[in-house]
């Protein structure tokens, strides 16, 4: 039995090892172009769906982009969305620079 703590710390360092390289090269790998974001204020009757086909891209798929919503502003409950918020929206390299240029 002297030998399950070494065995166990052993596990326990490979797990974490593990978990740490996947966090370090998950996303997109080096070959996608990185997402840039758009805020956006959310108006009374703004869902995330319609968020999403607003200012998504006819390539994206729109429950993808909700998704990604979700997660990039961290809301739980998607029906809790408050006139005023302020919200980051991923959009298409291509969008940011066409909102970068309509500003000028």
């Amino acid at each position: 039995m002297t030998h399950t703590k070494p065995i166990h710390t052993s596990y326990a360092l490979v797990i974490l090892s593990a978990f740490v390289l996947h966090f370090a090269f998950a996303g997109n790998g080096g070959t996608e172009t990185p997402l840039q974001y758009r805020q956006v204020e959310v108006h009374s009757g703004d869902t995330l769906w319609s968020l999403a086909e607003r200012h998504g891209s006819e390539k994206q798929d729109i429950r993808e982009l909700v998704f990604h919503i979700r997660e990039l502003n961290q809301i739980a409950d998607s029906g809790a969305l408050m006139p005023g918020t302020l919200l980051r929206i991923p959009v298409a390299p291509e969008a940011a620079a066409a909102d970068y240029i309509a500003r000028k």
